[in-house]
């Protein structure tokens, strides 16, 4: 039986949080963006970002531990309009749905806690399985769509919502 913790992330994460996302884009943005773009990604890309959603007030920075070692990570954070935001989420293991449920379980628990009347996340259009997961855990594409750029190569999002 695994041992499974989540708690607020501290500064000596930090190191490991970038490199789960480094490694996370490498893996999971394969064929999304371009492969020499994804080649040089390292931690020395994501750890100024980690560190001020650390340091900002407004975010939280939350992982799940699974027998001591960092496995997944999500930043939210609560809109002006009373919405919470999931920033992102980033994982070692990206097929284990029980540990992203888990997770979300607990941002989702968090939001109410702050007053949040509503949880938003914007997913790569293309991104099929985690349109999905979402999906199977109750997020409704709202059908807004907006084009960002990510490492340089422009992606449409689709945002989907789950009312608390």
């Amino acid at each position: 039986m695994r041992n499974v913790r989540i708690r607020h992330a501290a500064e000596a994460d930090l190191p490991a949080l970038a490199e789960m996302k480094a490694a996370y884009m490498r893996t999971v943005y394969d064929g999304f963006c371009a492969a020499d773009h994804l080649s040089r990604l390292g931690p020395e890309t994501f750890t100024k970002e980690l560190a001020g959603w650390l340091a900002c007030s407004r975010h939280h920075l939350d992982l799940l531990e699974a027998d001591g070692a960092i496995e997944s990570y999500v930043v939210f954070q609560q809109t002006d309009s009373g919405v919470g935001e999931i920033v992102e989420a980033r994982t070692t293991k990206p097929d284990e749905a029980m540990d992203h449920r888990e997770l979300l379980d607990w941002t989702l628990t968090e939001m109410r806690r702050l007053g949040c009347t509503a949880a938003e996340i914007w997913l790569l259009r293309s991104n099929y399985r985690k349109r999905f997961l979402c999906e199977s855990y109750g997020f409704r594409d709202t059908g807004a769509r907006k084009q960002e750029e990510i490492l340089g190569d422009s992606v449409q999002l689709v945002q989907y919502r789950y009312t608390l």
